[in-house]
C-alpha cells in the first residue's frame, strides 16, 4: 500500500506580496485619472443638458413678462477698470459682478486666492469680435438668475453646478452661467442666449499677485 504524501501549504512571500502591491499600485494610477476624466465628462454633460433647459426657461420667462422694459444702466469697476452694465427687468438676470463677485471684483487681487487677471475662452461680443477685457465681457454678458426660473416653474430646479466651487480656499465658481445680450437699439434689447463658461485653469498672475483665470465657454 503506497504511503500518501503531506504536502505542506506555503503562502507569499515578502518579496512576492511586494510585487503584487506595486502591480496594484500601477493599476491604480492608470485608473483614477480615466474615472476622474470620465466623471468630469458626465458633469459637463449635465451642465450641458441643464444650460438647453434654461435656455428655453430664460426664453419663456420673457414671453410671460407682461410688462414695459425697463433697462438699468450701473457703473462699477472690475479689476480697477470701469465698466457699463445693463440690466433688463424682462429677463431673468443681475449684474456679472454682483452674481460673482469673486471672479470679478472691484480691485484685482493683490493677495493668494484673489482674482488679478481674467481669460475668456470663446467669448465674444453680439457681433461676433473676440472678448479679451473684463470690462468688455461685462458690458456684453449679464448673470442668469436661475432661481427665479426654479421658482417661477421655468425649469424643474437649480442646476447644482450653480453653486459649484473650485475647492474651500480658493472659492472660484466652476461654472459660470451668462445671459449673452443681443442688443437691437439704445433703449430696446433684442434677446439673450444663454452660455456657459467653465473655470479650465488657475495660474499665477502674469503681474504683481493675484491669480489668473481661464473660463472657457461649453455651452
Amino acid at each position: 500500500m503506497s504511503k500518501g504524501r503531506m504536502v505542506r501549504s506555503k503562502g507569499f512571500t515578502l518579496v512576492e506580496l511586494m510585487v503584487v502591491m506595486a502591480i496594484l499600485g500601477v493599476l491604480a494610477a492608470i485608473v483614477t485619472p480615466a474615472v476622474s476624466g470620465t466623471k468630469q465628462v458626465s458633469k459637463d454633460s449635465q451642465v450641458k443638458s441643464d444650460a438647453t433647459s434654461g435656455q428655453n426657461g430664460i426664453g419663456a420667462y420673457n414671453s410671460d413678462a407682461n410688462t414695459a422694459e425697463l433697462l438699468t444702466t450701473t457703473a462699477e469697476d472690475i479689476l480697477g477698470s470701469a465698466a457699463t452694465m445693463v440690466i433688463s427687468n424682462t429677463w431673468p438676470e443681475q449684474n456679472i459682478n454682483d452674481a460673482y463677485s469673486t471672479e470679478f471684483p472691484a480691485a484685482a487681487g493683490a493677495a493668494a486666492n484673489t482674482v488679478n487677471e481674467l481669460v475668456f475662452d470663446g467669448a465674444k461680443t453680439y457681433d461676433g469680435t473676440a472678448i479679451t477685457a473684463a470690462t468688455t465681457f461685462a458690458a456684453n454678458y449679464n448673470a442668469v438668475n436661475m432661481s427665479t426660473l426654479a421658482n417661477g416653474g421655468y425649469i424643474p430646479e437649480e442646476p447644482q453646478s450653480i453653486d459649484s466651487m473650485f475647492s474651500s480656499a480658493k472659492q472660484y465658481h466652476n461654472y459660470l452661467w451668462l445671459a449673452k445680450k443681443i442688443p437691437v437699439g439704445a433703449d430696446v434689447d433684442g434677446g439673450r442666449s444663454l452660455e456657459v463658461f467653465k473655470l479650465t485653469k488657475i495660474e499665477a498672475a502674469s503681474t504683481g499677485s493675484g491669480d489668473k483665470l481661464t473660463y472657457k465657454r461649453i455651452f
